[in-house]
């Protein structure tokens, strides 16, 4: 078992705190979205 829930807002936090330099992208099947455009 987990210590903490896998919850969302604490992935959110957690990969702001560690990778707030980082692009984000997000993928479908029919196209790649960057920087939620």
């Amino acid at each position: 078992m987990m210590d903490v829930p896998l919850l969302i807002p604490l992935m959110v936090e957690r990969a702001e705190k560690y990778f707030s330099k980082k692009e984000v992208v997000s993928r479908t099947a029919s196209r790649i979205n960057e920087n939620g455009d």
